[in-house]
């Protein structure tokens, strides 16, 4: 019965779910994982999810990020681009966790990758605004100071330095 109820937690769950041998492949994935990354079951089983989800963008780091903690049987928890099979790329949080035997030995990989795009989208567009006001604050023609709500200075422009008369480039007041 507990068998039963776990198959249909990773079953009916939104998020991709993948079960690897100890060698990476996968033996079995949810329907959500087909969805997620346009393949066919047939095109999964056997392969390994770096096989399916690596793309150019892919980095050394978030690869290594995966691969040494599955190496040593440890958790990993990963954000990186994975590729469609249209070739199309999304971003990804990735949670891999050992399955050991009664003997400490994996015995199979448990993944969960959930789609993050629309937080990364609104991640990258945040910071694009971040820069576009610092930019205008730092080029005002009026003195501008930005603390925190502690009273830490965030940034200052030249015409603030210059009221005040400070010889230091505007970067050197923030601590």
């Amino acid at each position: 019965e507990e068998l039963n109820r776990l198959s249909l937690v990773a079953s009916a769950n939104e998020n991709g779910v993948v079960f690897t041998k100890p060698n990476g492949q996968i033996f079995w994935c949810n329907d959500a994982y087909l969805h997620l990354t346009g393949f066919l079951i047939e095109e999964v089983l056997g392969k390994t999810p770096i096989e399916l989800g690596k793309c150019e963008e892919t980095t050394d780091e978030e690869l290594l990020k995966m691969t040494i903690p599955f190496q040593n049987g440890k958790p990993f928890n990963v954000e990186h681009l994975h590729r469609k099979k249209n070739g199309e790329n999304f971003w990804v949080n990735t949670k891999g966790q050992p399955i050991f035997d009664s003997n400490g030995n994996v015995v199979q990989y448990f993944a969960m990758i959930e789609d993050i795009t629309e937080k990364k989208n609104a991640d990258f567009k945040l910071i694009e605004s971040e820069s576009r006001l610092s930019f205008l604050i730092v080029n005002l023609q009026t003195g501008i100071v930005l603390e925190d709500e502690n009273q830490k200075l965030l940034l200052a422009n030249k015409k603030y330095c210059s009221i005040f008369g400070f010889d230091e480039n505007p970067d050197a007041l923030i601590r």
